[in-house]
């Protein structure tokens, strides 16, 4: 019985080993398949943070991209405001100055210069039409002596109406009798010709008058005038019988001032110059017109022209024949039917005594 149970006991112990370890493995078993399962849980938390991180980083970077775009935006902006603020101050500052300029060129032109300057200025002006060179005229001076204009302000239509204004601080005037020459010299100072300004020569600038009456200029302007060389041997070609002198010429071109400074038209009318006068009708005459701004806005050229009055209805008319009228760029035909301009403020008496008794009564 001893030995039986002997003999069964290593086999008993053997089967308790084997159940054991049967039983251990299923436990190691499940201990490890817990642990995977952590470890995959844990893996995959991992790999979210690190997806997360990167996300972040990611976001970062962009973040301070868009930063760095948006600070060279702003930088851009506040370069443009400052450029266009300096532009802007630049803009006010030479509005300032060109308003303090006009100022200045207004104070100037406003307060008149002397009498005797005024003398010279009108005795210029009557030369000038008197030889034919209406579309000339001084502007203005301050001061005349020792042969010598001084800040002298020229203007020349040039015949079309584009015109040049020459500012200078002196201008002379040499007479060349033997050619019937005045040389108008003008030194130290600007021009502007169709808008464009343009200094001076440093030598100075010539504008040549030909031909004109010495005697005339020497008579009127002594004081500015200088004359060179001998006045040739009067020609022996008679004169035309109605070729009028240019005394009596620049009389009644000062005559026609008069009449039409205060006339009452929309434009201030001048006279330019004529050849003759038959009767009471002045031959080939030049008539201009110039708005308020000074500027030319009418011309005419015609055959005839003569100071129509009609007592009877109490009007007064410059009546032109026979040429060609332009205002506001339209160029027409002045018929020998003739042409009326209406003076409104002049009466036929006032028109009868300031052209001597020289009208056309309808």
């Amino acid at each position: 019985m001893i030995a039986r149970t002997l003999r069964w006991l290593p086999i008993a112990t053997l089967t308790a080993l084997l159940a054991w370890s049967v039983v251990d493995a299923r436990r190691v078993a499940q201990l490890a398949g817990e642990h995977e399962v952590a470890a995959r849980r844990w893996q995959r938390e991992l790999e979210v943070e690190r997806a997360r991180a990167d996300g972040a980083v990611a976001t970062h970077e962009r973040l301070e991209r868009d930063v760095a775009r948006l600070q060279r935006d702003l930088d851009g902006a506040l370069d443009h405001v400052q450029a266009l603020g300096e532009a802007l101050t630049e803009e006010v500052e030479a509005r300032e100055q060109a308003a303090v300029a006009r100022l200045a060129a207004d104070a100037i032109v406003s307060v008149p210069p002397p009498p005797g300057v005024q003398r010279c200025l009108q005795a210029l002006r009557d030369c000038l039409r008197a030889d034919g060179f209406a579309d000339m005229r001084p502007l203005r001076a301050s001061a005349v002596g020792e042969f010598v204009l001084r800040d002298v302000e020229w203007l020349d239509l040039g015949g079309g109406g584009a015109g040049s204004v020459i500012v200078a601080a002196r201008m002379t005037a040499t007479l060349h009798r033997d050619r019937s020459e005045l040389v108008l010299h003008f030194e130290s100072g600007w021009q502007r010709q169709q808008g464009v300004r343009s200094e001076l020569p440093q030598e100075g600038l010539a504008v040549v008058l030909r031909p004109v009456e010495g005697r005339v200029w020497e008579v009127k302007l002594p004081y500015l005038v200088r004359g060179d060389g001998e006045y040739a041997a009067t020609a022996a070609v008679p004169k035309a019988v109605d070729e009028m002198d240019p005394v009596t010429r620049a009389q009644w071109l000062e005559r026609f001032d008069q009449l039409l400074a205060d006339a009452g038209t929309d434009l201030k009318l001048r006279v330019g110059g004529f050849t003759a006068l038959r009767g009471a009708t002045f031959r080939s005459a030049q008539l201009f017109g110039y708005d308020r701004g000074r500027l030319l806005a009418l011309a005419a050229d015609c055959a005839e022209l003569a100071v129509e009055i009609d007592e009877r209805a109490g009007i007064v008319s410059l009546l032109l024949k026979d040429g060609v009228l332009l205002r506001e760029g339209v160029e027409s035909t002045i018929g020998s039917d003739g042409f009326r301009m209406l003076l409104p403020d002049v009466t036929p008496k006032q028109a009868a005594d300031r052209m001597t008794g020289m009208v056309v009564r309808r």
